[in-house]
């Protein structure tokens, strides 16, 4: 999905909603546990929301995680503290670190392989919805060529 926002925060659930609709149209039943995003999408909000449908969201609070190392949680009740202190300690515990680590082998590599195999690093049309519409097509054909390799190698 592209957007002309600068601030990304508000586009997550806006984005969650448009992938179960999708899926849903693709007769997929979705159902979403685990959502795996960047730090642009930490918010008070978005966690809030996120606990209200019941997702598991896992998203940095700051751009480097490893910067300053977290101190250990503290044990306390979680229903009294902040949706985003909550978030925090999820990121902090070991599972949420290992599953948090799935991103950058999923996700991130998309993107380096559009870059450089497709040799995308700008659009080449204006406007959002060409450029939207150039995306769909990058990713559509990134996703053929993955679809291939994977039928070639069976």
């Amino acid at each position: 999905m592209l957007s002309q926002h600068s601030v990304d925060r508000t586009l997550l659930h806006p984005l969650l909603d448009t992938c179960r609709r999708q899926l849903t149209e693709a007769g997929i039943r979705p159902k979403l546990r685990t959502v795996l995003a960047d730090a642009g999408y930490a918010s008070e909000d978005n966690f809030i929301r996120g606990e209200q449908h019941k997702l598991r969201l896992l998203v940095p609070l700051r751009k480097d995680p490893n910067l300053h190392p977290n101190q250990p949680p503290r044990k306390r009740a979680t229903t009294t503290l902040p949706a985003t202190v909550r978030a925090g300690r999820r990121m902090r515990h070991h599972r949420g670190k290992a599953d948090y680590k799935l991103r950058g082998r999923t996700e991130e590599p998309v993107v380096g392989q559009i870059k450089s195999c497709q040799r995308l690093s700008m659009m080449s049309r204006r406007g959002i919805s060409a450029c939207s519409s150039e995306w769909l097509l990058v990713a559509t054909a990134h996703n053929l060529r993955k679809l291939h390799v994977n039928r070639l190698s069976r």
